[in-house]
């Protein structure tokens, strides 16, 4: 009782001005997610990144999410024409990229907005993930968010970037992975153009453009 007398001599003394988000984070508290609340308030109190989707923070980007329709699997992005009618980069081809993927299910995924200037591999090794192919889509995914989700390209027309891998050799002794970054943008005719990186490009990409990065969501 003693303590709970304390509380509320507590809240008196509050400044009139914070009764408001007062009472509501009790409400919240007691509510049905209470726990997660508690949480992510303990989290606050230890001044530690709160409220983040799969509890990942990057210095390079932050972040909004959104839900990505399930696909066949089947289309491959050096054969979109129709949808990259701006064009589409030779190298898809040129690099052997041309391969179709698996079917996949209803996917969320994390849209990152650049705030660091930073390679590929600077800013995908600040996550501190072992297993890029958790960053990684299929390509008809990134068919399916351009198509579904041209919102979320960047409104300026600058790069958003998706990642993915490519088989090589499938089955065979010399298999191997490959990992490739297709950049998708709208050209100065608004047309949705696609171009192909490597992984391993040393560019540094300019925070200033806030180019996006669109990954898979994860769950820790």
């Amino acid at each position: 009782m003693s303590n709970m007398l304390g509380i509320i001599q507590l809240l008196g003394r509050l400044p009139e001005t914070m009764w408001g988000v007062t009472y509501d984070l009790l409400v919240k508290l007691i509510g049905e997610e209470g726990e997660e609340w508690f949480r992510e308030l303990a989290r606050f109190l230890r001044k530690e990144t709160c409220w983040v989707v799969g509890r990942l923070s990057n210095p390079y980007l932050r972040q909004t999410t959104g839900i990505l329709s399930g696909t066949t699997g089947r289309r491959t992005l050096a054969k979109m024409k129709n949808l990259f009618h701006g064009g589409i980069d030779t190298d898809f081809i040129n690099w052997g990229t041309d391969v179709a993927g698996t079917a996949t299910t209803e996917t969320p995924f994390e849209v990152y907005e650049m705030i660091k200037n930073g390679t590929f591999k600077q800013i995908l090794d600040a996550f501190e993930v072992e297993d890029l192919k958790e960053f990684c889509w299929s390509q008809d995914q990134i068919v399916e968010f351009v198509e579904d989700h041209p919102d979320r390209l960047h409104p300026q027309g600058w790069d958003t970037f998706f990642l993915f891998k490519v088989k090589f050799d499938d089955g065979t002794d010399n298999g191997r992975e490959d990992f490739f970054v297709a950049g998708v943008y709208r050209n100065g005719v608004d047309q949705i153009e696609v171009r192909a990186h490597r992984l391993s490009d040393d560019n540094v990409w300019r925070a200033e453009y806030r180019r996006r990065f669109v990954f898979p969501q994860r769950s820790l």
